[in-house]
């Protein structure tokens, strides 16, 4: 018979749990299984088998031979002992163990394979622990203020491998004991001390991603508030090596529940922090010469573009591409060599981008007539709201309005200050979102605003009412012009006829046969309107005039028109014949 030795831990958690459970497992015709580090005695060869593969080394547990002599037999020993259907269940708690999941490659590897790796899981996890072996020890030693450089790279490994290692039970123990806690104090301490190197801050986000590479730990993330944007401080495009940990890290965490909201969340304190826009350290490291990190940025583009709401989606994209990414856009459309996951990657943006760009343009076709007038926008705007979570508030909004005073210049004034208000949420400048949580009051003088758009409004209107003024006096005067040109016009005519206190006056048949007409409503000498012309005097006898050439006298002149007229005799000295004046 065999003596029996306990368990040190008395569970599953330390490295060589999973082998203790192994041979735990019930075998025909001995005790019932223990489970993962379960105490007991089982039958092995007819001999009871102690289960004590907890030690430091993985060699060995101890049985008496025939003679009572001591015998050593090794893990692998054990193992082969086992039929092939307990190493098959083995094999899988491993795996669950090792948060790996079931995959098809491994499960259909041959029985020695199976026995040949838990063979070496079990070795593994009892020669690597050394002085640092439970979650305690090694958050204990992040702990030390007096940490160097070196000794953190040296733990930081042993951490890693620890992490990746061990079962999730030891994973969870580091978590809720702090140890993910002090990684992420490790990390900050590494953005602001230079007395940690580069290498350092890798090293630390590789052992918090293992940390949290598992349910417990993505609900830990989930409650942290400063975990992301600790890591989001990691994201530098001068060292391209670091920001790869950190973008692999943030892209996994973006696709959980509530978690793009997370990013964006820790990517804008980061901007604010820094002053620069929150997606700059993500485009420029777009433009790295590593594929593998403009992969691994490009990825997270396409995570964080991943919404259901359009409107949203285009935001983002246009942050995106206010970055400098538009720029980079058209240089990746023209590149010929581009590896295949990073040309994967593109090719999902540049689909979501055509997509996007397609139903903007059908949607500004549809709204394009209605745009501009008032009744057909909130006749839109009540389509578009009626039926869904959205009616109430626009309900609200439009009582709120019907509340401005009847006042014909504080009702513009209250307009404009609202206009200016629904501008700056809707098309945010920064590209930064509204905090849709936030439900406190704004604190604003709305008096104040409202009487300084009053007081511009109203210098606009003093302005409108002096050009008004203007256009009504150029009106007048060139009114007055009008009528004085028109005095101008009869006075020309009135001149072109003569002086009216002359005997003789130019007839007005000589004027019209030369084209000249007399001016409509001749003046009379006393200034009134003259009327009808006098009658014609009754014509003269006809005259002969020296020669036998007749000439008309002036009598006959005022009555003939100008083809009545004849060359006239030059006058004789001595005449009683008058000339003519003209």
């Amino acid at each position: 018979m065999f003596g029996t030795k306990k368990n040190k831990k008395g569970q599953s958690g330390g490295s060589g749990g999973l082998l203790s459970g192994v041979v735990g497992g019930g075998v025909p015709g001995g005790a019932s299984a223990c489970g993962n580090g379960g105490s007991g005695m089982t039958p092995l060869g007819g001999a009871k088998v102690p289960l004590s593969l907890q030690g430091s080394t993985p060699s060995i547990s101890s049985q008496d031979d025939v003679n009572g002599n001591s015998v050593q037999l090794t893990a692998q020993q054990i193992l082969d002992a086992l039929p092939d259907s307990e190493v098959e269940r083995r094999f899988k708690e491993m795996l669950e163990d090792m948060n790996i999941k079931s995959e098809e490659s491994l499960l259909t590897k041959t029985i020695e394979k199976k026995r040949m790796m838990l063979s070496m899981r079990e070795t593994t996890g009892t020669t690597v622990r050394g002085k640092l072996e439970t979650p305690f020890d090694f958050v204990q030693c992040l702990r030390n203020e007096h940490l160097s450089s070196e000794k953190l790279l040296k733990h930081c490994e042993s951490l890693r491998i620890a992490l990746t290692s061990n079962p999730l039970s030891w994973v969870k123990e580091f978590i809720d004991k702090g140890g993910t806690d002090e990684i992420l104090t490790l990390v900050r301490k590494c953005q602001h001390n230079k007395k940690f190197s580069e290498k350092n801050e890798i090293d630390l986000i590789r052992c918090f991603r293992a940390a949290i590479n598992n349910g417990h730990g993505t609900k830990y993330v989930k409650g942290n508030s400063t975990a992301l944007q600790t890591i989001c401080g990691s994201l530098r495009p001068d060292r391209p090596s670091l920001m790869l940990e950190a973008v692999r890290l943030i892209a996994p965490l973006a696709i959980i529940e509530g978690g793009q909201s997370d990013v964006l969340s820790a990517l804008t304190l980061i901007a604010e922090q820094h002053g620069i826009e929150r997606f700059r350290a993500i485009v420029e490291g777009l433009e790295s010469d590593q594929d593998a990190l403009r992969k691994h940025c490009l990825q997270l583009v396409n995570v964080l573009l991943e919404v259901e709401d359009y409107d949203f989606r285009v935001h983002l994209r246009n942050e995106f591409m206010r970055c400098g990414m538009l720029n980079l856009y058209e240089k990746m459309l023209k590149e010929e060599h581009m590896s295949v996951d990073l040309s994967r990657q593109f090719t999902v943006f540049k689909n979501s981008l055509e997509d996007d760009l397609d139903e903007l343009t059908q949607k500004y076709e549809n709204i394009a007539q209605d745009f501009f007038d008032l009744k057909e926008c909130f006749d839109m705007i009540k389509a578009s709201v009626t039926g869904t979570p959205s009616a109430s508030a626009f309900l609200s909004i439009l009582q709120h309005l019907l509340l401005i005073r009847d006042d014909a210049q504080i009702r513009p004034a209250y307009y404009k200050l609202i206009d200016g208000c629904i501008a700056q949420i809707v098309l945010h400048r920064n590209g930064l979102d509204p905090d849709f949580g936030y439900t406190q009051k704004f604190q604003m003088n709305v008096e104040e605003l409202v009487e300084r758009v009053k007081g511009h409004s109203s210098g606009e209107d003093i302005n409108i009412e002096a050009l008004q003024n203007r256009l009504e006096e150029a009106l007048t005067q060139k009114q007055e012009m009008e009528a004085k040109l028109a005095n101008y016009e009869a006075k020309i005519g009135q001149m072109s006829q003569g002086s009216p206190g002359k005997a003789l006056q130019v007839p007005a048949g000589l004027l019209k046969g030369q084209g000249i007409g007399p001016p409509p409503g001749a003046t009379s000498s006393n200034g009134g309107v003259s009327g009808a012309p006098p009658p014609p005097p009754p014509p003269p006898p006809s005259m002969t005039g020296i020669g036998g050439k007749a000439f008309i006298s002036p009598a006959s002149l005022l009555l003939g028109g100008a083809s009545l007229l004849s060359p006239l005799p030059p006058a004789m000295p001595g005449s009683d014949l008058p000339g003519i004046l003209l």
